[in-house]
């Protein structure tokens, strides 16, 4: 145990160890780019306007798509599930309702969180009311709340305006019941968005609420009981008698579960029961539209339990809820359309998207057909929504059908064949199912097996050929789908900034997929654009094939050479070409076989051979430039060694007979001395003079191979003692840098061609992967440009060390240990669990070099080098935020740059980390794309405003005629028609005040339901100065006689009101004066005032008072002169038209009127 003991301080003496110089400061592993769709989305959203899409996850994640190149991930701390997702249409704000009840304000233009305000009840219902900063939040509780956002201070505002459901329900629910039925759905009436909304209720009942009157306009569904209820408190408000109490317990309530519009108008609503019921409902509208249906008279137009028509989904019991409608109108007939409903079938059987369509003929609405289509799932249904097309005038009209399911699977249809597949004259089942398209990342179009992320410096010979080749931008969905229709995703502004520059550095991805398929992708900027693609090279009598899955991949950023290795044993080998050429192709099969074929190859990856010397699949294929060998490694133990140039073998043999175990790693190192060069190899002055191949098995025994013996080295392979399963091997210097060699160039690739420089530049071969450059001072002695020297001469010490990372430990070994069969290390660190997987990573200000970990459990470990001493430890769901676990594919397609930057694909998402303060070779932030674009607010507004001016004189009176014109065909009882539509204008003045139903309800607590008290406000008197002269107040049609005797009366009620008031102030004043009878004595600076006299100190308040209020009232009296000017031209007007009208209805009989 002494001479053990003795043996390794004498060996650690003589390599001795180096404090390492990276410091905690210079880390700071986090997240940079995320693309693809999270694997935990659950919502969808779409703005119509900005033509964006949005996901939410159950992480707290949101993911945004807008049009090719631009997307964006929006994180908060909270990580909560998400329950409600909504835009605020055209305003850059986007609303995230957590299943913590928080409101999340986010700022597309920012990309940051404006704001976070916490709910006390639990939210049930969130509706957006278009073109206006107001929303609608329902709860646990009955409750409806409108919040409105502030432009100014960027924040929410809870209005005065409430509807409780108290008094919506009456008597079903009483004041101060806090377990009243939840808010399903609110949905604003299409053609009434600011006047009138639906609130379906979890108890059956659907309830038009009146915005502006503050009332119940109508109520629908429910049970008997439950109508009784609602009569007798509409009739009299007195509480119903005990026998009607027990019947609404003798009679089930059908729980809703979702509602949505089924026509344009908004007369008919869908709703979704949990039994898997699905009716259709009439709602009384303002004005008779296409696809509207009469109401049943028979039970008037305020109460009714009869639906429109009742949907058989599917046959049986027990059926699952209707949980999604959605509804989509016909593009050439708005009187039919199809409604999607996800629910309803037979508990057990496959989930599918049914399509029911739908028609309205005669008055009545009716299946078209006794067929529905149903669309099969992939996975789990989540959600789904209709993007609205751009071509259509009208919002309800599709382009796709966007279908989201479990893991992160979103399936686009085209809307349009759908329909052509219902119409088909021959039935559903005359052709195939409509095929969706996948929404995908472009590279995980087939799963990612294997990668690599290589840097190329802008001046090497890799990276200028690269820029010669044309790229290729291709985006999540084709621009144009199938049966023509335009994908309406296109919102944003893309940055395609850093790919077009010849003199920035560039960064290329790699990718082998399960289908066989490779890509090459340039990521230099924050849009990727596709390089190159292709498939593995097979011989017409290979056994191999060529769409077995890539199982290891290899690049050399020195000559851009490409190896490729599949599951079959087959290695291909390519080069990066910008030319149209014809390359030759080594074909070298199972029995040694060499032969060759011309191929004509376009620009891009050019096959230069085929290898088909394996039977096992790839592990790993390195290729080293420096001695020109390509080494393959597979899972039986099998190494074979090939020279680059002919493809001639040097070695192939097992290089572990006692083990059966796949090859993990294998590092090529050539030296003309060769480092601590073991007693048993023997080393010639050939051209691999000193080229030693180390070889690492998956049971941690390592080897060497001579390339030029090509036979193994020293005593053996060695293992450690106490193996654990190997991770990766590194050949370091004494510094802890990567083995590197410095290789002389002829032609410095450095863009100086100055020959007298004293300092020249030169490829330095990091870890036989990637290669830095450098200036590299002239050395004593050392002619760089002597030829009669040897082509390559170290430049570091020749003490080489290696690292061997494994599951359980970190094990540092002088390089000639593996040749002396010497197991004693020169440090050992025991991990704290499993690790798997570990590369290097360096720092170029601090001029240090790391060692990552990566563990089973998602911790990631930052070490220095060689010291091996624990910098930083952070969990891999910190780094993202949100939670990470590493699967076995994605740790198989981790990749890491010499520069610290991390790609790794786990599913459909690719992510990219940072793990050193300085990386920032994507500038971030400002080459982010924007994902909000002013300029199409702007358009959007100008387009909204432009025509109300121009033609609302000429709308008012059309209203005016048409009004005429229907009252001299048949009168109709105002009682019969609900209230005209009012605007959005108005809707501010509307809910910044309490409801009337308010004061007329003092039991009401406030406090108890809302989770902070309204503010309180008072109606304000009608005073001169109040008079608003602007034009949007002005009625845009002229009320019928009957609106004109309900506004006299109404202006006699209100100036009897006034009197009344006015009178009661005077009393108020004389009581005031004569306090219990006797006068109140008052000062003489109050008696002056009382009289209009000056009080000392306030003549020059009260002056500037009077001026200004003399200036508004001169400006007011402008604005009245000309409107009635205005005034008087528009009764000409009217007059003319009305003379006209009536020499026209002269001409007609009585019976034709």
């Amino acid at each position: 145990m002494f001479v053990k003991r003795l043996m390794q301080k004498a060996a650690t003496s003589e390599f001795p160890l180096q404090a390492g110089s990276l410091k905690g400061s210079h880390l700071d592993p986090r997240l940079t780019l995320h693309y693809g769709i999270p694997a935990t989305a659950s919502i969808l959203a779409y703005d119509p306007l900005q033509h964006l899409l949005a996901i939410s996850t159950r992480d707290g994640r949101i993911k945004l798509f807008g049009g090719n190149g631009v997307e964006g991930l929006l994180q908060s701390n909270s990580q909560a599930s998400s329950r409600f997702l909504e835009f605020l249409e055209n305003r850059g704000i986007l609303v995230h309702i957590t299943t913590h009840n928080h409101i999340e304000i986010w700022s597309l233009e920012k990309r940051q969180l404006l704001q976070v305000r916490k709910w006390t009840t639990v939210i049930t219902a969130l509706a957006t009311i278009p073109g206006s900063p107001f929303m609608f939040i329902g709860d646990e509780s009955g409750a409806v709340s409108i919040l409105e956002y502030n432009d100014d201070s960027k924040l929410l505002n809870r209005m005065p305006y409430y509807i409780p459901a108290q008094v919506v329900l009456g008597e079903i629910t009483k004041f101060g019941d806090t377990g009243g039925p939840c808010v399903v759905s609110i949905l604003p009436q299409p053609q009434s968005l600011c006047s009138r909304v639906v609130i379906a209720y979890a108890n059956g009942l659907i309830c038009l609420w009146g915005v502006h009157e503050a009332q119940v306009l109508a109520i629908r569904g429910g049970t008997e009981a439950q109508h009784k209820k609602l009569a007798i408190y509409t009739a009299n408000g007195s509480e119903p008698s005990s026998s009607l109490r027990s019947t609404i317990d003798d009679e089930n309530e059908k729980e809703i579960c979702c509602a949505c519009w089924a026509c344009p108008v908004g007369s008919i609503v869908a709703v979704g029961y949990s039994n898997g019921d699905i009716y259709l409902w009439g709602i009384p509208t303002t004005s008779k539209g296409k696809g509207q249906t009469e109401l049943e008279k028979s039970e008037g137009t305020f109460l009714s339990r009869k639906p429109i028509l009742k949907l058989e989904v599917s046959q049986g019991i027990p059926r699952m809820p209707v949980v999604v409608l959605r509804w989509c109108t016909d593009e050439k007939d708005e009187a039919g359309g199809r409604l999607y409903a996800f629910g309803g079938h037979l508990m057990g059987c496959p989930e599918v998207l049914k399509v029911l369509p739908l028609n309205v003929l005669n008055g009545e609405f009716t299946e078209k057909g006794s067929s529905h289509l149903e669309l099969p799932l992939r996975g789990s249904f989540s959600d789904m929504i209709l993007l609205p097309s751009a071509a259509s005038n009208s919002s309800a009209v599709a382009a796709a059908v966007l279908i989201l399911t479990a893991p992160g699977q979103l399936d686009v249809y085209n809307e349009l064949s759908i329909t052509n597949f219902l119409k088909r004259p021959g039935g559903l089942s005359s052709a195939s199912l409509p095929e969706p398209f996948p929404f995908k990342l472009p590279l995980t179009r087939s799963s990612v097996t294997a990668a690599k992320l290589a840097f190329l410096p802008a001046d090497g010979t890799v990276a200028k050929t690269l820029f010669q080749i044309p790229i290729v931008f291709k985006s999540y969905v084709p621009p144009i789908l199938k049966s023509g229709t335009k994908w309406p995703v296109t919102g944003g502004i893309a940055n395609f900034g850093v790919p077009g520059r010849e003199a920035e550095p560039r960064t290329v991805y790699i990718t082998g997929h399960e289908d066989g398929a490779v890509n090459m992708w340039d990521v230099s900027s924050i849009s990727m654009f596709h390089v190159a693609s292709l498939e593995m090279q097979c011989h017409a009598e290979s056994r191999s094939n060529r769409h077995s899955a890539i199982s290891a991949i290899n690049f050399c950023a020195a000559t851009g050479l490409l190896a490729v290795g599949n599951q079959d044993g087959l290695v291909c080998l390519y080069t990066l070409s910008a030319e149209l050429r014809e390359t030759k192709c080594h074909f070298v099969n199972t029995r040694m076989e060499h032969s060759e074929k011309l191929f004509n190859c376009v620009a891009g990856l050019q096959c230069l051979a085929s290898l088909d010397v394996h039977h096992s699949s790839i592990q790993c294929v390195v290729i080293s430039h420096l001695t020109a060998c390509l080494a393959i490694g597979d899972d039986s133990g099998l190494v074979s060694l090939f020279e680059l140039n002919s493809f001639s073998l040097y070695y192939q043999g097992r290089c572990f007979p006692d083990s059966a175990s796949s090859i993990v790693a294998i590092r090529l190192l050539r030296s003309t001395s060769a480092p601590s060069a073991p007693r048993k190899l023997a080393l010639s002055e050939s051209r691999h003079s000193g080229s030693i191949a180390y070889i690492l098995a998956k049971d941690s025994s390592m080897t060497a191979v001579d390339l030029t013996a090509g036979g193994l080295g020293g005593s053996g392979p060695l293992q450690p003692r106490n193996p654990s399963i190997a991770v990766s091997m590194h050949l370091l210097d004494s510094s802890g840098a990567p083995a590197t060699l410095i290789s002389r160039i002829k032609q410095p690739i450095s863009s100086s061609k100055d020959p007298t420089s004293g300092d020249r530049q030169f490829m330095l071969l990091v870890d036989s992967q990637e290669y830095l450059t450098t200036n590299i001072q002239r050395h004593e002695g050392h002619s760089l440009d002597d030829e009669s020297g040897s082509s390559d001469s170290p430049i570091f010490s020749n003490n080489l060390l290696l690292l061997l990372c494994s599951e359980d430990y970190l094990r540092l070994y002088p390089a000639a240990a593996i040749a002396e069969g010497d197991r004693n290390t020169l440090r050992k660190v025991k991990l704290n669990g499993h690790c798997c997987w570990a590369e290097l990573f360096e720092s170029r200000t601090a001029n240090a070099h790391g060692l990552v970990l990566l563990y089973k459990f998602g911790l990631i470990e930052l070490r220095s080098l060689p010291d091996m001493e624990l910098l930083k430890e952070q969990s891999l769901s910190l780094s993202l935020n949100w939670r990470f676990e590493p699967s076995l594919m994605s740790v198989k397609t981790l990749t890491c740059t010499a520069h610290g930057r991390i790609a790794l694909i786990d599913r459909e998402e690719l992510i990219y980390l940072s793990l050193l303060v300085e990386e920032n070779n994507l500038r971030l932030p400002s080459s982010l794309p924007h994902l909000y674009g002013e300029d199409v607010t702007a358009a959007t507004n100008a387009a909204v405003t432009s025509p109300v001016q121009s033609v609302k004189r000429k709308s008012q009176i059309q209203d005016l005629l048409g009004g005429v014109r229907k009252e001299l065909r048949s009168p109709v009882s105002s009682g019969d028609q609900l209230p005209e539509n009012h605007g959005a204008s108005e809707l501010y003045k509307i809910f910044a005040a309490e409801p009337d139903f308010m004061s007329h309800s003092p039991t009401v607590s406030a406090e108890s339901a809302l989770d902070e008290a309204p503010v309180q406000s008072t109606r304000p008197r009608l005073e001169i100065d109040d008079i608003n002269l602007e034009d949007d107040d002005v009625p845009s049609s002229s009320p019928s006689a009957a609106s004109k005797t309900n506004i006299v009366k109404k202006l006699k009620k209100s100036l009897k009101g006034k009197r009344r008031n006015s009178h009661k102030d005077d009393l108020d004043d004389r009581h005031k004066l004569f306090e219990g009878g006797k006068p109140s004595v008052r000062s003489a600076d109050e008696i002056k005032a009382a009289y209009g006299h000056r009080i000392p100190g306030e003549a020059s308040t009260a002056a500037g008072l009077a001026r200004d209020k003399l200036l508004e009232r001169q400006e007011k009296l402008q604005t009245i002169n000309k409107r009635t000017e205005e005034m008087q031209a528009g009764a000409e007007t009217f007059a003319s038209l009305a003379e006209e009208l009536a020499k026209k209805m002269e001409a007609r009989k009585w019976w034709e009127i």
